[in-house]
């Protein structure tokens, strides 16, 4: 069931993409950033992608610990660990090979949500990135986007789940790096 069906669904601009190719995959979002934050941790629930579910009903829960799916019999199970997880600044999740095999596979050194606080002038910004980014300590350096297929593709997915819970209707960003 979709609680949301009366929001419009966001389009995702894609590009081609080679393995080769590194693209910035990001939403920018309209909205005080205490709402963007509590939507995506307590309400992940609601927005993250049924594709990725073992059941269609179950429960998803990013915590400052772990994220994790406790079906309707109250199983729980552990689809990864969060290694980082700072308000305003990055949630990094590594994803577990025996519960999570298509988030492993896509990501196999994990995946980072990075948030880039708006003001009343500029939108927050919402990226995500293949690898454990630390908190704040995104330098030149630091390898962000997104590699190839399948990695930007999954992120894009799960981004564009999040955005439209968010209410976003415009299309999730991709740049070329």
């Amino acid at each position: 069931m979709d609680l949301f069906s009366h929001q419009p669904k966001a389009e995702t601009a894609t590009l081609p993409a080679t393995e080769h190719q590194t693209h910035a995959v990001f939403a920018e979002l309209s909205l005080p950033f205490e709402e963007i934050w509590q939507g995506f941790t307590a309400y992940t629930h609601l927005w993250w992608p049924q594709q990725l579910r073992q059941e269609p009903t179950s429960h998803i829960e990013i915590s400052s610990e772990y994220l994790l799916e406790q079906n309707e019999d109250g199983e729980s199970t552990l689809l990864g660990q969060t290694v980082h997880y700072v308000p305003g600044d990055v949630v990094s999740l590594r994803f577990h090979e025996e519960t999570a095999p298509d988030l492993h596979a896509a990501f196999p050194n994990g995946l980072s949500f990075t948030f880039d606080i708006g003001d009343a002038t500029l939108p927050s910004i919402v990226e995500v990135s293949t690898g454990i980014l630390a908190p704040r300590e995104i330098s030149a350096d630091a390898e962000l986007g997104l590699a190839g297929e399948p990695a930007r593709g999954l992120a894009e997915h799960i981004l564009s789940a999040f955005a439209r819970f968010m209410g976003k209707t415009q299309a999730v960003k991709v740049e070329e790096l």
